[in-house]
């Protein structure tokens, strides 16, 4: 069908649509899918979607990369790395790390061009992409700070049984944190650019919405 044709039915039927939308990533509209201990609501950012509606905007949500490459909701493949110094793994930690990070980038580049196909689909029909937004601090989702899981003796000599919820998060916010995008938002990026696709990429504040501190990003 042509795109005079489409036009031309778009304009008969006109309604309420705004035409812009905006990519959330995943766990803003399920706080189910964060790392144990990260969620701080119990369903959903209620001040990120107050922010989207005010602006009129739709919502795409994507995928939960982390859910998808590390063995489902739970990510138990991210926990193997993590207090493992007295296990049979822990001398071989270095090998299976290099494993995990090409499986990873493998998922994740799939699920970044599924991405990338859907915002040109988007775009194709004549709506506008105002932009995605990322979470702060995750390994997976930073746009513009990240936890650096490269560090694996540093993870591997931890105790889980001398940690509880508020110590958990304090050590990855302090002492993990890095001034780097996620995996998935680095591959996602670079995926936009070859396509000459420039989208607004915003994060979303974890250590503001833990503290219980207001955000505006829109």
């Amino acid at each position: 069908m042509s795109n005079k044709r489409i036009n031309a039915i778009k304009t008969k039927f006109a309604d309420e649509r705004s035409g812009n939308i905006i990519l959330l990533s995943h766990c803003l509209l399920n706080e189910n899918t964060r790392y144990f201990g990260g969620a701080f609501q119990r369903n959903f950012s209620k001040e990120i979607l107050e922010q989207i509606h005010t602006k009129g905007y739709g919502i795409i949500q994507l995928p939960c990369p982390e859910q998808k490459a590390w063995g489902g909701l739970q990510k138990p493949y991210l926990w193997l790395g993590i207090d493992n110094k007295k296990t049979i793994i822990y001398p071989f930690r270095h090998l299976i790390y290099r494993f995990f990070i090409l499986h990873t980038k493998r998922i994740y580049s799939k699920i970044a061009n599924k991405t990338v196909k859907e915002i040109r689909d988007q775009m194709k029909a004549g709506y506008t992409v105002k932009g995605i937004i990322g979470i702060g601090g995750s390994p997976t989702c930073g746009v513009q700070t990240s936890l650096d899981i490269s560090r694996i003796n540093e993870f591997a000599n931890l105790k889980l049984n001398q940690l509880d919820r508020k110590s958990w998060n304090d050590l990855i916010y302090t002492k993990f944190l890095q001034n780097k995008a996620g995996l998935f938002m680095k591959i996602l990026q670079k995926k936009l650019r070859r396509r000459k696709t420039d989208l607004v990429f915003y994060e979303f504040d974890l250590q503001k919405e833990m503290n219980n501190e207001k955000q505006i990003l829109l």
